[in-house]
């Protein structure tokens, strides 16, 4: 599906792929070639009541050869699990007025899946085809003791029981851990303060890196140079980011300071002046900013 999208000359070239000898069935297979990737799950069947006492059938997904496709694995290895269990329950593809289903069924996944990156097809009473396409992000950097995590969403310190995901998702680790991530210690500090090996902290911190949880940033130091971005315009005029920023900034338990305090602050931040240099002209503490 289309009919003739491979001709029969590609076909043989890549059959002996496509329908492996039986070491290689049950495995996730990928073949490149003429400008194509075919991803498959080649599939065996064992009973006397087929010919030489066994079925061979792969459904392939068909891609262009330059895309990342590994979004797409899980699905091919679950439509070839759907098949088996059809196959074994009502002989979906022994049976010929049943296998003659098939070309409408690829057609409806082959839109469904491009269009709306899901569907369900129900092919009897008990049997609907349940596929959706995973969001796949790229892998994360690798994470250095010296990185600071910061929740990708502002919010405190917090306890395991505070945070708002299903925490019995969470392995040890990530329950230890999550108190000391505050966008101020770093990897190695809380390890150590987690009383956890280094080694599992980055781990962990590598895979909320990958679900969009936190992200890194530099490690705060008295001494280093900070500056401004053009960005610095929107906030001079976007009263919700304002709040927003004034909220952020604001030391707990003080009366929250004024913006145009916070906002001079900033724009005091060039390549000349340290943070140090600032906060001694500055006096954030006495205006109850929090200038980490």
């Amino acid at each position: 599906v289309p009919v003739n999208y491979i001709s029969e000359e590609t076909f043989s070239s890549i059959s002996v792929y496509l329908i492996p000898k039986p070491e290689l069935q049950h495995k996730l297979m990928t073949v490149n070639m003429c400008e194509m990737k075919v991803i498959g799950y080649p599939v065996g069947i064992d009973s006397a009541q087929y010919d030489r006492n066994r079925l061979m059938f792969n459904l392939c997904f068909v891609c262009d050869a330059k895309m990342r496709t590994i979004q797409y694995e899980p699905i091919v290895r679950k439509l070839a699990n759907y098949l088996i269990t059809l196959e074994q329950e009502t002989n979906f593809i022994l049976d010929e007025s049943k296998k003659r289903q098939l070309p409408k069924i690829m057609s409806e996944i082959l839109h469904d899946l491009n269009i709306k990156r899901s569907c369900s097809i129900p092919i009897n009473d008990s049997t609907t085809i349940y596929l959706k396409v995973t969001t796949v992000h790229e892998a994360p950097c690798e994470v250095s003791d010296h990185d600071v995590p910061i929740f990708t969403a502002s919010r405190p310190a917090c306890t395991p029981s505070q945070w708002d995901l299903t925490t019995q998702q969470w392995d040890i680790t990530a329950m230890q851990i999550l108190p000391y991530i505050d966008g101020f210690r770093h990897v190695a500090k809380i390890a150590i303060e987690a009383d956890v090996e280094v080694s599992l902290v980055k781990e962990c911190i590598r895979n909320m890196l990958y679900y969009g949880i936190v992200q890194l940033i530099p490690l705060f130091l008295y001494s280093a140079v900070y500056t401004t971005t053009p960005e610095i315009r929107s906030l001079a005029s976007d009263i919700a980011l304002q709040k927003e920023c004034i909220a952020y900034v604001a030391r707990q338990g003080r009366p929250r300071p004024s913006f145009r305090s916070v906002f001079e602050m900033y724009c005091s931040f060039h390549l000349s002046n340290s943070v140090r240099d600032i906060c001694s002209r500055t006096n954030p503490h006495g205006l109850g900013i929090d200038e980490r």
